[in-house]
This record gives structure tokens, sequence and C-alpha cells, in this order.
């Protein structure tokens, strides 16, 4: 294996770090660009790289890649809910939440999307796991349920009756999974996010 995917692995790395990696190159950027022709590496955006699995021999996390792209983010959202078994939904689209600016990321591995999110609600119900060998920020499922419905409009806040209907009905949850929930999460989100009637109906439908 070449000793340069041996130290990076399948961690996403920027321009200088690989230029530095390669210093013994005379252009260590054109070394970068053939070895992105040659399907080596994969250019995520402009100023990052991850290399293929067949360079790493390690998969490529795209959760790590997401909080990479743009961040501070963590990947929430029906992609957690639906790979948890949540909802029924195949996810392609990789959703995370930032404090910074809405956007969307076209990248080789698909379409990464980022909703902005209010500072002091961002920290509540993320935690750190471990894939494929590497650490990302990923949204609990009690976060992950919050952020959905901060995303999604035209939705009941007052009714308790409404709002069971829009979670079995429209987003079609798997109502004993989401009595597993900790509604205290939920409860934490709605004092600092918008939605909070919402959010509060939420927890209440858990607690019942």
């Amino acid at each position: 294996m070449n000793p340069l995917f041996r130290t990076i692995g399948n961690v996403p790395v920027s321009t200088d770090v690989l230029a530095n990696l390669l210093h013994g190159y005379q252009s260590p950027n054109m070394k970068i660009s053939a070895m992105v022709e040659k399907g080596e590496l994969l250019r995520l955006k402009r100023g990052l790289f991850v290399a293929v699995e067949d360079s790493s021999n390690k998969p490529i996390c795209k959760e790590l890649v997401a909080n990479r792209i743009y961040g501070p983010s963590y990947v929430t959202g029906h992609y957690v809910l639906s790979n948890l078994g949540m909802i029924p939904e195949a996810v392609f689209t990789l959703t995370s939440a930032t404090t910074r600016r809405s956007r969307m990321v076209e990248t080789p591995l698909g379409w990464f999307a980022y909703r902005s999110v209010p500072d002091a609600y961002f920290p509540i119900g993320i935690r750190q796991q471990t894939d494929a060998g590497v650490c990302y920020l990923i949204a609990t499922p009690e976060k992950a349920l919050c952020d959905l419905l901060l995303a999604t409009t035209k939705i009941p806040q007052h009714s308790l009756r409404a709002v069971w209907q829009l979670l079995e009905d429209d987003l079609r949850m798997d109502m004993d999974l989401l009595a597993e929930l900790n509604p205290a999460i939920i409860e934490q989100c709605a004092e600092v996010g918008p939605k909070k009637e919402l959010l509060n109906n939420v927890a209440k439908i858990i607690r019942r």
C-alpha cells in the first residue's frame, strides 16, 4: 500500500495536509491531481479529499465526510431515523444540522444537505459515534426527530391528536420505537429552539 494512504486512511484531508505528506514531489498539487485522475482519491469539494476504499483498504465513512464538508455540523433527520428503523423510507441524501447557513453540497458520494439551527439548540442531543475506525458527530434519535420536525413546514402545533397523526400517518413513525425515546431531550430542544409547542406535545405523547 502507498504510505500516503496508510497515513490518511479513510479520513477526509485538506490540500495542505496532502501537500505536506507529498513534500518529496516537485509539485505536490500535480501529484494530487494525478491521484484524483487515477481514481485513488475523491475530490469531495475544493480543497478536501478522501481516499477510495481500494487505496486505503478502509471504507469511506459518509457520516465523517458530512462532518468535514461543512461544519460545525452533525448528521441528523431522515438519515438517522431511517437507519434506526423508525421511519420506513430509504434515504439517499445525508442530512446534517449546522450553526452556519443552510446549503446543499453535491459530491461524488452523493448530495449532502445542511440545515441551519440556533446556536443554543445545536449541542443538545448529539453524540460521538465510531464507525469504520473513525469518529463523527451524530444526533440521538430524539434530536434527529426534533430536527426533522423543525425542517417540516405546515404541521400542527396545538392538538395532541393532530401531532399523533402527523407522527403516525404523515411521517409513518414506528410508534413503539417512538415510545422508547427520552422525552427530556425533546423538552430541552423545545426550551431553546423554535416550534416549542410542537416539540413539547411530542414529549407529552412519549410520556403517555
